[in-house]
């Protein structure tokens, strides 16, 4: 599965350079923006962009998409087996797992669903929203998962 999702991401990570190389620029060279993602490099472009953007809706709309609804649906699964179970405590045991990955999950995609989903407040937010998706998530991730260790000890 790692190295399916490391070549699928490749692949689309060089399908974008190479489609953002290809295009005419004019005017300004200067991104606002916090990273150097491909929607303000594609504001700056002078010709059609209309390949580009069409992979770039599918790399950041779709796709993700795809791997939220494949977690949500797994969630049910997981869900479903807890309430089947017959002891409370296994059932408390997996779901306090299921809880601490569950707020990775959002704490990832909260951030990414609000910037690519409403490009027009992407303008307000996306410094904010990048700082914490890059720099807040990955510091909180240590501690959540304490918690879900400290929760199944007896």
């Amino acid at each position: 599965m790692a190295a399916g999702i490391w070549c699928v991401s490749s692949f689309q990570a060089t399908m974008l350079t190479a489609l953002t190389f290809h295009l005419p620029y004019c005017g300004s060279n200067e991104i606002d923006y916090f990273f150097c993602d491909i929607f303000p490099v594609v504001k700056l472009a002078c010709g059609d962009t209309l390949i580009i953007e069409t992979v770039s809706f599918t790399n950041t709309s779709l796709l993700p998409t795809m791997c939220f609804l494949l977690i949500l649906t797994s969630y049910v699964h997981i869900v479903i087996a807890i309430l089947q179970m017959h002891t409370a405590e296994g059932g408390h045991k997996a779901a306090s797992t299921r809880v601490s990955h569950l707020s990775g999950v959002t704490l990832f995609f909260g951030p990414c669903a609000l910037i690519y989903s409403q490009p027009s407040l992407s303008e307000v937010l996306v410094t904010p929203m990048q700082i914490f998706g890059n720099v807040i998530t990955p510091t909180l991730n240590p501690n959540i998962y304490t918690l879900t260790k400290m929760s199944r000890e007896p």
